[in-house]
């Protein structure tokens, strides 16, 4: 609960500044996305998909006003995120967490950050039992761990 107070309180200042500067703006962005995710795990998913998908309206278009491209890596933590909260649901909407995990895949992103959504994308496959390609995507998310972590390290994501 702490938490809540402490980020909505982060977003009421960062709101009142955010006017003119893109920086203040991705700041906003940026709190309305760790406010869906703190809704996500409250499992509060209707609040958590209207947070998440404020903070991506306003990634995407800091992107387009931006002369250094959209903030890709951010909008696709996002995708992750809200294709997290069709998942959640009951009964879940795997065609649309499939869609956001594809989307948020196609912009780039840090190696464990796709990594993770491939991994994502494996679970939502195999629950629509589509188990060759879930296979495909739990092989190419393996292989970017160990990439990431070295082929004889013990790291719980290496070994999953």
């Amino acid at each position: 609960e702490k938490s809540e107070t402490t980020l909505s309180q982060a977003l009421e200042i960062r709101n009142r500044i955010a006017n003119g500067s893109s920086l203040a703006r991705q700041g906003v962005a940026d709190t309305l996305h760790e406010i869906g995710v703190l809704e996500v795990k409250k499992h509060n998913l209707d609040s958590a998909d209207t947070f998440l998908q404020k903070a991506l309206d306003l990634r995407r278009k800091l992107g387009q006003d931006s002369i250094y491209g959209e903030t890709k890596a951010d909008c696709a933590s996002t995708l992750h995120q809200l294709a997290a909260v069709q998942v959640a649901r009951k009964p879940p909407s795997l065609e649309k967490a499939e869609a956001l995990l594809q989307e948020a895949l196609s912009l780039s992103m840090q190696i464990g950050q796709r990594a993770a959504t491939l991994k994502q994308l494996a679970r939502v496959t195999l629950r629509q039992g589509l188990l060759d390609k879930a296979e495909v995507y739990l092989a190419q998310a393996g292989e970017l761990y160990i990439e990431l972590y070295g082929e004889n390290a013990s790291h719980i994501n290496v070994a999953a």
